[in-house]
This record gives C-alpha cells, sequence and structure tokens, in this order.
C-alpha cells in the first residue's frame, strides 16, 4: 500500500527516516503508540504537522501488516520511497492548495498586495477579513464582516504603543531604551509594569490583576531562582558549560543531572527515587532507567538519535532498518 509520512526534517517522534531504507517494528502494533504510522491520503499528514518549511513528506509503502482508523494508519515494515517535491504537493491535495507559501483551503480566496501581504481573506463559508499595514509591515488596521476592527499605531521603531478596538477598548504600550515593554495600560484600568536588569533580562514584573514575580540569573545570563506571590518558587544551578545540574521547587521536589566531556547527560535523577543512566557507545546511546523498586526500562539509540530499542520487564519492542532494493531516485 502507498502512502505518506510527514515530518519535521526527517524526524518523527524517536525515530529518523531516510529514503532508501526500509523500517521494520518488531512488536505489536497499536495506533498512535506502536508502529510506523503514515496516511494514505497525502493532505491527511497536515492533521498530524503544522505547515511550515521545516516539514518533509516522504512517499511510502507499507509492506505488512496495516492498521487504519479514520485518517491514519499504522504497520510493521514500511519502506521509505522518495521524498514528495513541493512542486508536486497542489497535484496531490484534494481540497487543500499551495498559495503564497501558504496552506489554505481551495475553496478560500486569499488576496496579497504586491508586497505578499494578506489585505483580504474570504473563507469557504464567505466570511470576509480585510487588513491594511504600514510601511514596515505591521498591521496597523482590520475589520470583518462580523462587525469586528481595530487600529494599531507603532513608533519609529516599529514598536506597537496604541492599540483601539471599534467597540471603543484601547491600550497603549511604553518602551525603555533597548525597545523592552516597560509599562502598559488599557482604558479598562489594567496596568503593568517590567523591570530588567543590565544584561536585559527580565526581573520584575507587575499588573494590576495581582499577578507579580520576579526572576534573578548568573552571570551566563541563565535563570537561576524565580518566585511569584502565587507561592510559586525553583531554583537552578548550572556547571560552567551552561547545563543544569541541580533542580528545585517549592515544593522540595529536587533532581539532579551530571554529563560527559561532550556535554551529553549521563545521570539523571530525582528525590523520588527515579534515576536514568545513559552511556554512549559507537554513537549510540543506551539509556537504562530505574527506580526504587528496580530496573524498570532500558532504551537504545542509534547514531541518528532514533529510538530503536525499547523494552521493560513487561514489553520489548525494536526497530530493524535496512537499506531498501528497488528504490526510485
Amino acid at each position: 500500500m502507498i502512502g505518506y509520512k510527514a515530518s519535521y526534517n526527517g524526524k518523527c517522534n524517536s525515530l529518523f527516516y531516510e529514503v532508501g531504507k526500509t523500517y521494520e517494528f518488531i512488536g505489536n502494533i497499536k495506533m498512535c503508540s506502536k508502529g510506523l504510522h503514515f496516511c494514505q491520503v497525502f493532505e491527511n499528514v497536515f492533521e498530524y504537522y503544522h505547515f511550515n518549511d521545516e516539514v518533509v513528506v516522504f512517499e511510502v509503502e507499507a509492506l505488512h501488516n496495516i492498521i487504519t482508523e479514520g485518517h491514519k494508519s499504522v504497520t510493521d515494515k514500511l519502506k521509505v520511497n522518495r521524498i514528495v517535491p513541493k512542486e508536486e504537493w497542489n497535484n496531490l491535495l484534494r481540497f487543500l492548495k499551495i498559495e503564497k507559501n501558504q496552506l489554505v483551503h481551495k475553496d478560500s480566496i486569499f488576496v496579497y498586495n504586491e508586497q505578499g501581504l494578506k489585505i483580504q481573506y474570504i473563507s469557504p463559508f464567505k466570511c470576509k477579513e480585510w487588513f491594511e499595514y504600514n510601511d514596515k509591515e505591521k498591521i496597523i488596521h482590520y475589520k470583518n464582516d462580523s462587525g469586528y476592527e481595530y487600529w494599531e499605531t507603532y513608533n519609529d521603531e516599529n514598536l506597537l504603543v496604541h492599540h483601539k478596538t471599534l467597540k471603543g477598548y484601547e491600550c497603549w504600550y511604553e518602551y525603555n531604551d533597548n525597545h523592552l515593554l516597560t509599562k502598559f495600560k488599557t482604558s479598562n484600568g489594567s496596568e503593568g509594569i517590567n523591570e530588567y536588569n543590565e544584561q536585559n533580562l527580565l526581573i520584575h514584573s507587575k499588573n494590576s490583576d495581582g499577578i507579580e514575580f520576579w526572576k534573578e540569573y548568573n552571570h551566563q545570563g541563565l535563570l537561576t531562582h524565580y518566585k511569584d506571590n502565587y507561592k510559586e518558587e525553583y531554583w537552578y544551578d548550572y556547571d560552567d558549560k551552561g547545563n543544569v545540574i541541580h533542580y528545585k521547587n517549592f515544593t522540595n521536589y529536587e533532581y539532579w543531572k551530571e554529563y560527559n566531556e561532550q556535554g551529553l547527560m549521563t545521570l539523571y535523577k530525582n528525590n523520588s527515587g527515579y534515576q536514568e543512566v545513559c552511556e554512549y557507545k559507537n554513537n549510540h546511546k543506551f539509556t537504562h532507567c530505574k527506580d526504587d523498586d528496580g530496573d524498570k526500562n532500558w532504551s537504545i539509540y542509534d547514531e541518528n538519535d532514533s529510538l530503536i530499542d525499547y523494552r521493560t520487564p513487561e514489553l520489548h519492542w525494536s526497530i530493524k532498518i535496512t537499506p531498501s532494493e528497488n528504490i526510485e531516485g
């Protein structure tokens, strides 16, 4: 069965896919949890992936057991035939199309100006929206045919300083010399302030809705302490490379991490008794997790950081990756 599998630059969850390889899941397949997933219809992949430049869609072939539920299928053996070029996408999409680097419904209408900015939209249900921009491509006026409308004003640095709706709601914004928001107030009486340190990092925020928090940082600019007026509080410690080595929160929950010379985590443990040990051999990562009851699970990753073997006392599955034969170039 021919189908389609989407990915972010080749990675789907814990597995990296490559053209010219066959992936075999050794274990019992189950929809959305165990096995190799794909869609039989091309455009259904966009129900699970946001359309952006990182999306890579493969043409795949399911070679063995298949379970289908709704718009999604899972198999235990999947061959990756090729990457579907974006030039082919519109021919494969039934109710959607690619327009101005956007995925749109074929019954919708998008109107753009010479700069490629959307100035009008008509939905499949004939709802209409209009947009106007300043010379720096910021929206200064929006309205729709449901009666909602607003205007926005920007300063010389193109920072929003005023927002006003058709019904009279307004909001004003102020910034410091580094273009960071320092104060806001609204026409309904809400207001707030932000304070920053010399490194332009936020250290204090307070608003009239009763929310207030404080932040502290180390010399690397990394957050070391956070607290707010709702009793949330936590602390971080770091090593010289900026890796988190200790965390503690106001409930006295703690965890610790250790790293090797390459900055890869070798140990994670917390004060609940959970521990995870990571080893690295020949570009393969092995993780071993246990708690107070003893050994709990083992995971093995390949050189692409794909999870290829997972086992617990009750469960074991693995993925075998082999070169495919007769793959279309």
